[in-house]
């Protein structure tokens, strides 16, 4: 019996080693899960962040051309306008859709991250400025005529942000976000981040 207690006793202990070494030796899946889910949670909390914004003031000319009978344009009948409006693009990523994965032994957070995409694209209705304006009683400019011009503008301005680099700065901003992240990440190590395209 003292011979099976012994046996019992020295397996017991074995045991206990083993979950003492998987649990706080450096470099075990253990601390690499724990670390990893602890840093995507929290930036899978931010949810949609706008990380950059473009601000711009662009016109647009509506241009309405003179009615036409048998190949004969019509004199009068032709309106046109000539506005201007500010608008504000925001864009940024989605942060849950950011995978974070931690290896230990080398120091290194691997941060796969989507691209940055236009979160909201507006028109401020309250800056409206009519340069010129030639409005024919023949062929006037209707309100389905404005608001297929104003959706063209924003169009225009949402690719001139995309030129002028809202995308870049959308990017490298939310990266900022992360590598804060990971140095205030409850922990003894300093962590090197490397971030990967979710679409590569």
């Amino acid at each position: 019996m003292k011979k099976v207690l012994r046996i019992l006793g020295v397996i017991l202990v074995a045991a206990a080693v083993v979950v003492l070494a998987y649990n706080f030796l450096p470099g075990n899946d253990g601390a690499v899960q724990t670390i990893s889910t602890s840093l995507s949670g929290s930036i899978n909390e931010i949810g949609e962040l706008a990380t950059a914004e473009y601000g711009y003031t662009m016109a647009q000319t509506l241009d309405k051309p003179p009615k036409e009978l048998i190949g004969i344009k019509i004199p009068f009948t032709e309106s046109k306008i000539i506005y201007s409006y500010d608008g504000k693009i925001k864009a940024g990523v989605d942060f849950t859709k950011v995978a974070a994965k931690v290896d230990e032994a080398a120091g290194v957070v691997y941060v796969t991250m989507p691209e940055a995409v236009i979160l909201s694209s507006e028109v401020d209705n309250d800056s409206l400025v009519v340069y010129d304006e030639k409005n024919s009683p023949f062929n006037s400019l209707k309100f389905e005529d404005m608001n297929l011009s104003i959706e063209e503008l924003k169009k225009s301005a949402e690719d001139n942000a995309a030129k002028n680099g809202l995308f870049d700065s959308a990017m490298e901003n939310a990266k900022k976000i992360i590598r804060s992240m990971v140095e205030n990440l409850n922990s003894d190590k300093e962590y090197k981040v490397e971030f990967n395209n979710a679409n590569s």
